[in-house]
């Protein structure tokens, strides 16, 4: 009687247990991609960073996403230029699921800096961060990403209307210079009506 008693206990919790397992094993998560798709909202001393974070899950559970967390950096000084998190999301099963990553920096640069910097072609933003990721069995996925943004349309504002003068100029320089040289016949190649005036002086004998 107590063994009847114990496998009917036993039998629901081992197939709980095979359900779980069948579940948990083919769970499988990865970070698809990571693309930053601009700058939004300048105003005079903050600017909007936009970007695009793709996990997969290849199980047939929802997994939350336990953190996502990020640094943004002026790539020539190296400056930190603000940090953010995103708010937890749960991967959804057998598919990717976009994360997206809006963060607001609130920085001025110096006049000096930005004069330095609007002589650059691009004034790139570096956004560093790192997924983490609470998987069974005690399993943790992190994964590093990065991608680099322009900011060189707020870093103009800062700039005094002399320099914005010379910025201007630089830029005009810098697109190709047409060729406007006439085009002339190939070597050898004789025109199509050549020359039969002769010089005026005395007539011809």
């Amino acid at each position: 009687m107590k063994f009847t008693a114990l496998l009917k206990i036993a039998v629901p919790i081992l197939a709980a247990l095979g359900i779980l397992a069948f579940f948990v094993l083919g769970t499988k998560v990865s970070v698809e991609d990571f693309r930053v798709t601009g700058i939004s909202d300048l105003s005079t001393d903050t600017f909007v960073v936009n970007g695009l974070l793709e996990v997969k899950n290849t199980g047939k559970v929802g997994i939350p996403i336990e953190s996502i967390a990020y640094d943004i950096f002026l790539k020539k000084t190296g400056e930190k230029l603000g940090s953010g998190t995103v708010p937890s999301v749960t991967i959804r099963p057998r598919g990717v699921t976009p994360v997206r990553l809006n963060q607001q920096v609130r920085w001025v640069p110096t006049a000096l800096l930005a004069a330095d910097l609007a002589t650059e072609k691009g004034v790139p933003a570096i956004i560093k961060g790192e997924v983490v990721i609470a998987l069974p069995k005690d399993k943790v996925y992190r994964h590093q990403f990065s991608a680099e943004v322009d900011i060189k349309e707020y870093v103009l504002q800062f700039l005094p209307e002399s320099v914005k003068d010379i910025n201007d100029k630089v830029e005009t320089i810098r697109e190709p210079v047409k060729n406007v040289t006439p085009e002339l016949p190939p070597r050898g190649e004789i025109p199509e009506e050549p020359n039969t005036t002769f010089p005026v002086g005395n007539p011809l004998i």
